[in-house]
Formats: structure tokens, C-alpha cells, sequence
């Protein structure tokens, strides 16, 4: 199960471009069902929303009793039951789940479109006749209470609930999610019945469903579905009020095992039907989103005093809402950051905001909707939110309509009056020691088959249309990833993509970013094990611009010295903030030793001291030997026919004659011969147990054995997989598998994270459960029922135009062939019990299986 701490993030997830209007019922009992027609894959998502969680709990209020009957619901209800619900998970493609936030608690299913029947079935007994057996309450408690102190090592949650804290004494947005462990213990079943009675009623719900399908057909065949549900109304959940804090308010809280301080300020704003909303949210962006914003720009980028800043206005249905700004940086900072935020948040008040900061803001929000309604969990999430919450399906739209109309006075007034400096509210999460602090669119046509044209200076082009998507998306990818790093220069790939964006053609990143933001257009650099890459978006009226500054970026970068120190100042930053995450720090154990003398030792960030050591020539040199036209494919996609996508390019990057490079020979790693085993004490509370072997290629013949694989061990829905066979026995918080594909053997890993005394107890199970498949094949069931979910899986990530887009780009690269992922499903089909039996005894050797144990110090090691 997951939690959403921000319930305005998805409703920013909508659209603003033009729809075929979505079908929208109320049935007789009260159930609110809107259906809308998603086309570009035969996919289909399935939501029911129920306008409940934490701050609606009444007389449970701090026992996390939603959360809880989340959890419970789950189990399944009249006609499914714990193994039947996973096995009709596993049958739909494992795409079913839940979540709870503050208001509100979903029920989910992705799956493919001809599915949908069997996705609402189980959604619908799962909600609304759900099993609230003593049993499951006892279990689902124990796995709640490790799942709470499994987040106490999460810095953001815990910062947010001490901001909530700090803001809402009185108000029961306060509440954490999760709720607090003890109050949740004394939840007896007859509770859970009791808040499920009072909340889940078919007048507090929505139901949304978008796919692949005729919505008028859909809508009545989900209606005679949903009909036969009785009909009831939901007991009132009386909010407080929550006076407006009159001073300043700081809490502070250390933490050994964080070293960066967390720090989160902010101001009481207004529920989502004040029409301060929208000037609100308009200034949030401009203070916080894009390089060029007046936070990020001065505090990040110019004055170095942050790692990582940004800006949110939550505004909920209740009167419980709160500007935030969201900070990382030097413990030694904190006061110093303060006030820098304080400063520039007084200038917008001073000075007033200019229509072009507005105007640009306003273009970063509608670009941000087209960009982020473009998957059929997204539209489903819009259309859901926007009827149970707001009372209308299409409230997106309205939305945006509203802040294309807000001035800039409209801006500058709501800033004099909300962000006063004598009443914010301030939280930290710091470590020990630290100084004392004073007081869019959504496209309803087909996708078009993609095609490859080269240029002749050698660069290969992937197209793709996507005609009346109002958008267009960029790619461009080169094999210079980790697998390619010299000798003792780990994290020079990254460095090197993120250095191209800050500055080019004799143009500063200021003067790069600034007119992309200013249409709401995005373009990005990063790195991988295999590649570097670039990834961008705009409005197809912006595509010009989008692959003019890519091209600039990519074929004349300028590699500013004083850009090059500001990303080693924040490289060396990250570093450290990776011994924050339990499991991330347990993996960057186990890889040095499973990768020695290879460049897979190392984080993919590096390490202190190499990127300490890297040298404006380092990056130069490993940049002339992976960026030249022969080694990069471009992608492009979106609202273009083929010649305007071919002018496009020939325009910008026809003159590119960069000669050719020569990357370092790949190094592999020393195999492991012989079992090793690592036990490390340090300051967490859970204990986390990884397996490692080095696995599967990218290109390899088993790749797609290896995907089956890692979802026969990792799997959620078969009896036998880790998850439920150490979720059930209270064994673990969570557990899994997962395979990385290098352009040499990369890892398969195996984890759990447990209780520090039950460490020897899980590595049985999970040996136990490894040695199974070794022995025993595959029953033809579990196998087709791990081919669904992986073909399912291929499917959703091919559903954002963007991933679309990098994927085929990728396959062109490795040599695989842009239409690769076409022929995905057969290759899968293909696979046999026999070959995941031998692909496990060849490759899972326990004898030569690297483990390594993190585990909280004060428990001894064995």
C-alpha cells in the first residue's frame, strides 16, 4: 500500500487541453461513476475514491483507522478472498492496489482494457463488502506499526508531519497518515466495521474508469455493476477550526542519521474554494519551479546556500491549507536560508510581481497539465478528484481557466496578505549538533507507427506522430553511461550530462532555461549504467525552440568552471544524503563487492573522492568520445507529420560534424567465486538484508527471463513469491527483487527489511524460496500469471508519450532496433518453465551469492 501526503499534486496532474467530454452518472444509490475513452494503448485504469482519511477519523481521529482499513479491505470481501484477490491481481496484470492521504482513500486497478470487468468486480467487493475479519486486523496492524517505523527513516515524511505539527496544532491535518502505533493497536474489528459503515457509503464515493472503450458502452455496463450496491449516506465528519497562528513557530528535531538538514516554512493558505487559489499556486511556481524561478535561481543556483529548494501551495477542501517551502542544505545554513527565503518572499510583496514572472508562471501550469495527463491513471485521477472533491469531473479545466486569468496584482496582493514574516511556521530536521536555531490534453486518437531517417552527418532520427496530442517530446541518447566511466573517474557520466544544460553556445544556464520556462517547456540531462540522455517536452507551437536549446546543449556545451564546482559542491551533497536511506546505504555495501574492478562498484553518483578529483578536462575529454553525430539517436515525437520533424532537426543539428570519438574498452568485474557476507552496524532503526549476483545484460538472449524472473521472486500476487511469503509470517516491512540491465552483467538483487532480530530467520525464508525455483519449475499457472503482469508492466510504461519516446530511442542505440519493444510480448511468450529453472541454478548460486546486512547499532553482530 502507498500514501499520498499532497492530494493537490494529482489534481495538478490534469488537463487543459481539448476532450471529447467524459460520460458522467449518479446512480440511484448515490455512487457518482464517470467514464471517459483512453486510445493510444489498449490499456484501461479503474479507480473507486472515497472521500475519507486522516482528518476525517472523528472519534478515531489519531489511530490511522483509514489507513487501517485500507490495509483490511484488501484482504478481499464476500467473493474474494486473500489468495483469490492476488490471484486476480496476478490474472489483471498486478496492477491492483490502495492508498490513503488526508481526505482521501483509493482503490486501484491498471490493467489491459479487456479486462476492465474483472478490475471493477474486484474493486467493487473489495470496497463495498469487504471482510473485516480479527484476523486481518491483527495482521494488517503489525505490518502497519513496521511500516510506521520504516517512514521514521524517510526524511520528508518526517519533516512534513513536523511542519503539520507545527502549523495545525489543533486541526487534525496534524495527524500523520500511518497514525500513532499505539492508538491503531486498540482499533478492534468491530472499529474498523464501525468507520467502514460510517464512511464507505455509496454518497461519498466516485468511481472513475478510463480505457481503451467505447465510454457510453462502458458506462452501462459499470453502472449494472455498481447498481446492485445498496444505497446509504456517509456519517458527517466535523472539522475544528484551526485559529491563524498569530507569531512565528519553530519546531526542531535531530536525528542521528541524517546528515543534510531538512527544513520546511511556510504559512496558512486557503481551502480550494477560495478564489486566493489561483494567485497562490501562480506564486508558487514563480518562487519554485524551473532553474529560473526566484528561489531556485538565487538561492540554489547563484548563492549556493541550497542543495535543493522548492515551493507548494496544498490547498485541501477544508480549511487547513498551507504555502510550503521545502529546503536542503548545510546544517550550519539553516538560519542563514531562512533568511533568504524570508528576503525573497518580502521582494514579491515589495516590488510586486511583473506579468512577464506571472505570465511565465501561468505557461509552467498549463505545459505542466498537457504533460501530465497523458497516461490513463492520470485522466482516471483527474476525473475522479475532480467529482468527489470539487463536485465536477472536468474541475481541471476550470482550474486552469482561473489562472489564466490571475494579474499580477492579484499576485502581489495575496502575497502582502498570506506570507506575512511574523506568522510562518518553520520546521527542521536536523542532525545532532547543529547550531541553535532562534526563534492537458488528452489525446483520443491512435498511436502511429514510429520510423527512423538519418541525417547525413550520420545522426539517426526515431519519429514518432502522435497528431492532436498539443505536444511534442525530444529525446537523444548515446552510450556514455556508468558501464563506459575510465578507471578511478566514477560519476564522471553524470557529471557530464548535467554540466551540458549549464551553458552553451556562449549562453549562461540562466539564458538557456529562461525562455523554456517561460512557455512551460521542459528539457533535462542525466545518466544511467549504459547511456547519457536528454529528455524534454513543450507545446507543439514551442517544438522549434525545444530542439533549438537541445541542440546548443548537446553540440556546443561550454563547460563553465564555475558551473562545473557548483555541481561537485551538490554531487559531494547528495553523497552524503545517501547514508540518510537505510536501503540505499546497505546497497552501496554490496556493490563493491560484487563489481570489483569494474565501473559497477561504485554509486552511479560517485564518490567523494573521485568527484573531488574530476577536472573540466575529465568531463571534456569523456564527452568528445560519446557526443559525436555516428553515436547519438534522436527522438522526437508528438503534434508533427514526418517532414516537419525531419526540417526540424536537419535545422539544428544537420551542421553538427563533431568527429568521431572513442570511448574506454569496457571493464568487467572479478567474479565471485565463493559466498561473501558483510554485516554493518549503523544508526537505523530496521535491518535490511541484500542478495546480489551479477545478471542480465541489456542485450542479452535472457533478458526477458530475467524479467520473469525477478517477478516470480519479487511478485506480490504468487503464495510462494518473497513478498507474501515473509509478509505473512510478520517476517519483514518489505521485501522484493529486481534486475538491472548493463551493457555488462549488471545486479539481480533479492532484499528485505526486517526487525533486527529476525535477520537469520528471513535469510532462511529466502534461501528457502530461491533454492524452490532452483528444484522445482514453475507450475504452467504461475508462469502465465508472471507473463501477464510482465507484459502488463511493458505495456504502462509505454502509455507517457516521453517514455515511448526514450525507450524506442534506447533500442536504437544498443543496437537492438527502435521497434525492439514491438516484439516484446512473443519474446516473452517464448520464455519456459525449463529456462527460468536453469537461469536461476546458473546464476543464484548461494555458494557465490554476495550478501550484506545493515542493522541498527546497538544490535550486536553476529
Amino acid at each position: 500500500m502507498r500514501s499520498s501526503l499532497f492530494l493537490t499534486s494529482l489534481l495538478i496532474a490534469a488537463s487543459v487541453g481539448v476532450y471529447a467530454q467524459p460520460v458522467q452518472r449518479t446512480l440511484p444509490n448515490g455512487l457518482r461513476l464517470v467514464v471517459d475513452r483512453y486510445a493510444a494503448a489498449p490499456l484501461a485504469a479503474v479507480r473507486i475514491y472515497v472521500n475519507t482519511g486522516s482528518v476525517h477519523e472523528g472519534r478515531w481521529t489519531g489511530a490511522g483507522i483509514s489507513h487501517l482499513l485500507e490495509h483490511v479491505a484488501c484482504h478481499g470481501g464476500v467473493k474474494y478472498k486473500d489468495d483469490e484477490v492476488w490471484k486476480a491481481s496476478r490474472e489483471m496484470g498486478e496492477g491492483f492496489g490502495a492508498y490513503t492521504s488526508k481526505s482521501v482513500t483509493c482503490y486501484y486497478v491498471t490493467t489491459t482494457a479487456d479486462k476492465v470487468d474483472l478490475a471493477l468486480d474486484l474493486l467493487k467487493d473489495v470496497v463495498f463488502y469487504t471482510a473485516i475479519a480479527p484476523e486481518a486486523v491483527k495482521q494488517e496492524q503489525e505490518v502497519i506499526v513496521r511500516e510506521n517505523s520504516k517512514d521514521e527513516n524517510e526524511p520528508y515524511r518526517v519533516l512534513y508531519d513536523l511542519f503539520a505539527s507545527t502549523l495545525f496544532p489543533t486541526h487534525p491535518e496534524h495527524v500523520p497518515i500511518g497514525g500513532d502505533s499505539t492508538a491503531m493497536a486498540a482499533c478492534s474489528a468491530e472499529d474498523v466495521r464501525a468507520y467502514h459503515r460510517e464512511r464507505y457509503q455509496p454518497d461519498n464515493i466516485v468511481v472513475s474508469l478510463v480505457g481503451n472503450f467505447d465510454p457510453n458502452a462502458m458506462m452501462r455496463k459499470a453502472a449494472e455493476a455498481l447498481s446492485t450496491v445498496p444505497r446509504g449516506y456517509a456519517v458527517p465528519a466535523p472539522l475544528p477550526v484551526e485559529p491563524r497562528p498569530g507569531s512565528v513557530r519553530v519546531q526542531v528535531r535531530y536525528k542521528e542519521d541524517v546528515q543534510r538538514a531538512h527544513l520546511m516554512l511556510g504559512w496558512r493558505s486557503v481551502a480550494s474554494d477560495s478564489p486566493d487559489m489561483y494567485p497562490l499556486d501562480v506564486l508558487a511556481v514563480m518562487l519554485g519551479e524551473g532553474e529560473t524561478s526566484l528561489l531556485v535561481g538565487r538561492l540554489q543556483n547563484q548563492q549556493g546556500l541550497v542543495d535543493h529548494i522548492g515551493c507548494g501551495n496544498y490547498t485541501p477542501t477544508y480549511d487547513a491549507g498551507a504555502f510550503q517551502i521545502m529546503a536542503t542544505c548545510d546544517p550550519a545554513k539553516i538560519q542563514q536560508v531562512r533568511e533568504a527565503i524570508l528576503v525573497e518572499v518580502a521582494r514579491v510583496g515589495e516590488r510586486g510581481a511583473s506579468p512577464e514572472q506571472v505570465r511565465k508562471a501561468q505557461k509552467q501550469v498549463v505545459a505542466g497539465k498537457v504533460f501530465s495527463d497523458q497516461t490513463p491513471e492520470q485522466r482516471a485521477d483527474s476525473l475522479g478528484y475532480g467529482w468527489l472533491l470539487y463536485g465536477d469531473p472536468s474541475f481541471s479545466a476550470r482550474y486552469v481557466e482561473h489562472i489564466q486569468q490571475v494579474t499580477p496584482e492579484q499576485v502581489t496582493s495575496a502575497a502582502r496578505r498570506y506570507l506575512h514574516p511574523g506568522t510562518y511556521a518553520l520546521a527542521v530536521l536536523a542532525p545532532p549538533g547543529t547550531p541553535v536555531i532562534p526563534v492537458e490534453r488528452f489525446s483520443t486518437g491512435t498511436v502511429s507507427r514510429p520510423s527512423l531517417f538519418t541525417l547525413p552527418n550520420g545522426l539517426r532520427v526515431v519519429f514518432m506522430p502522435e497528431p492532436g496530442s498539443g505536444s511534442v517530446q525530444f529525446t537523444a541518447v548515446t552510450l556514455a553511461g556508468q558501464s563506459h566511466e575510465p578507471e578511478r573517474k566514477a560519476g564522471v557520466s553524470p557529471l557530464t550530462a548535467q554540466i551540458l544544460t549549464r551553458g552553451a553556445g556562449g549562453r549562461s544556464q540562466q539564458d538557456l532555461a529562461a525562455p523554456l520556462e517561460a512557455c512551460g517547456a521542459i528539457l533535462s540531462a542525466g545518466s544511467g549504467l549504459n547511456t547519457v540522455y536528454f529528455q524534454g517536452q513543450a507545446l507543439a507551437e514551442d517544438a522549434d525552440l525545444l530542439v533549438r536549446t537541445a541542440a546548443l546543449e548537446i553540440t556546443r556545451p561550454d563547460f563553465p568552471p564555475a558551473e562545473l564546482e557548483h555541481l561537485q559542491r551538490q554531487t559531494l551533497a547528495a553523497i552524503a544524503a545517501q547514508q540518510e536511506s537505510p536501503h540505499l546505504a546497505t546497497r552501496l555495501l554490496l556493490d563493491p563487492l560484487l563489481f570489483a574492478d569494474s565501473p559497477y562498484a561504485f554509486a552511479r553518483t560517485g564518490t567523494a573522492e573521485t568527484i573531488q578529483a574530476l577536472s573540466r578536462e575529465d568531463l571534456l575529454s569523456f564527452y568528445r568520445a560519446a557526443f559525436h553525430p555516428h553515436a547519438i539517436v534522436l527522438g522526437l515525437s508528438g503534434d508533427l507529420t514526418l517532414a516537419q520533424a525531419r526540417s526540424l532537426v536537419e535545422k539544428h543539428f544537420g551542421p553538427w560534424k563533431a568527429p568521431r570519438g572513442s570511448l574506454p574498452a569496457l571493464r568487467p568485474a572479478r567474479p565471485v567465486t565463493q559466498r561473501q557476507v558483510k554485516t554493518v552496524s549503523r544508526p537505523q532503526n530496521e535491518a535490511v538484508v541484500y542478495y546480489g549476483w551479477a545478471g542480465a545484460t541489456i542485450t542479452g538472449a535472457d533478458r526477458f527471463a530475467w524479467e520473469l524472473l525477478q517477478n516470480v521472486l519479487g511478485a506480490t500476487g504468487t503464495e510462494d513469491s518473497l513478498f507474501l511469503s515473509l509478509r505473512n509470517a510478520g517476517l519483514v516491512y518489505d521485501a522484493g527483487a529486481y534486475a538491472e540491465y548493463g551493457l555488462l552483467p549488471a545486479a539481480f538483487v533479492v532484499y528485505a527489511i526486517t526487525e533486527p532480530g529476525k535477520v537469520e530467520v528471513v535469510q532462511q525464508r529466502i534461501e528457502q524460496v530461491i533454492r524452490r525455483l532452483q528444484d522445482t519449475p514453475l507450475t504452467a499457472e504461475a508462469l502465465a500469471e508472471a507473463k501477464n503482469v510482465v507484459r502488463s508492466r511493458h505495456l504502462a510504461g509505454q502509455a507517457d508519450p516521453k517514455d515511448r519516446l526514450l525507450t524506442r530511442a534506447l533500442d536504437e542505440t544498443y543496437g537492438l532496433g527502435y521497434d525492439f519493444m514491438e516484439k516484446a510480448s512473443e519474446k516473452i511468450d517464448a520464455v519456459t518453465a525449463a529456462q527460468l529453472r536453469e537461469l536461476a541454478l546458473k546464476h543464484l548460486d548461494l555458494e557465490r551469492a554476495t550478501v550484506v546486512i545493515t542493522r541498527p547499532a546497538e544490535i550486536p553482530t553476529p
